[in-house]
C-alpha cells in the first residue's frame, strides 16, 4: 500500500491532504514528537494514522510504494488544493534506518543547497546577459567560478561566496 509519512503541517492543510489522500487510496502517517528518534523504516510499520497532527516549522512528506505518475499526480492535486511542503523524499534503503529527526534534518539541507544552486543560476543567466551587452573581465571570472560549481559535490559555503559576489557585481540586494 501507499504510504506517506505526514510531519508539522497545520491541522488545515493535513485535513486536505488526508482528504486528496483518500482519493488515491494513500495511508497517512502523522509523525508526533515521541516518533522522531525512531527508525524512518520502522515508522512505515507503525499504524500512526490516528495521531494528532502537529504544526511545525520543520515539515517534511516522506513516501513509500509509490509509483512515480501516481506520486507525480497525487503532489498535482496537492498543489491545486493550496498545500505544497517543500521538503519531501521517498523511502530508501539507506533513510530506513535513519531517524526521522535526522532525515528531516538532512532533507531541509539538501533543500537549502538546492535552493542556493538555483539562485546561482539565476545570477549566472543575469550575468551572461549583460556580458552579452558589454565587455566585463572581472563579471566573466566570477560566472566562469560560479559555473564551475555545476562540476562539483555542492559545497554551500563556495555557493554563498558564489551568490554574493555576482549580486554584488550586478549591484542586487
Amino acid at each position: 500500500m501507499k504510504k506517506i509519512l505526514l510531519y508539522g503541517l497545520e491541522k488545515e492543510k493535513t485535513e486536505i491532504t488526508e482528504k486528496v489522500a483518500r482519493e488515491y487510496e494513500i495511508e497517512i502517517n502523522k509523525i508526533s514528537e515521541k516518533e522522531l528518534e525512531k527508525k524512518v523504516g520502522e515508522l512505515f510499520n507503525l499504524d500512526l494514522r490516528k495521531n494528532e497532527s502537529l504544526e511545525d516549522e520543520n515539515k517534511l512528506m516522506v513516501f513509500s510504494n509509490f509509483d512515480r505518475n501516481i506520486l507525480r499526480d497525487f503532489l498535482i492535486a496537492l498543489k491545486n488544493e493550496g498545500v505544497m511542503v517543500d521538503n519531501k523524499c521517498v523511502l530508501t534503503e539507506t533513510n530506513s534506518d535513519w531517524t526521522f529527526e535526522f532525515l528531516m534534518e538532512h532533507i531541509a539541507d539538501e533543500h537549502r543547497v538546492v535552493m542556493k544552486f538555483k539562485e546561482l543560476g539565476k545570477l549566472v543567466k543575469m550575468s551572461l546577459d549583460k556580458l552579452e551587452k558589454e565587455e566585463d573581465d572581472e563579471l566573466r571570472d566570477l560566472v566562469e567560478r560560479a559555473i564551475e560549481n555545476k562540476n562539483r559535490e555542492l559545497d554551500e559555503e563556495k555557493l554563498d561566496s558564489a551568490i554574493e559576489e555576482l549580486k554584488e557585481k550586478l549591484n542586487i540586494k
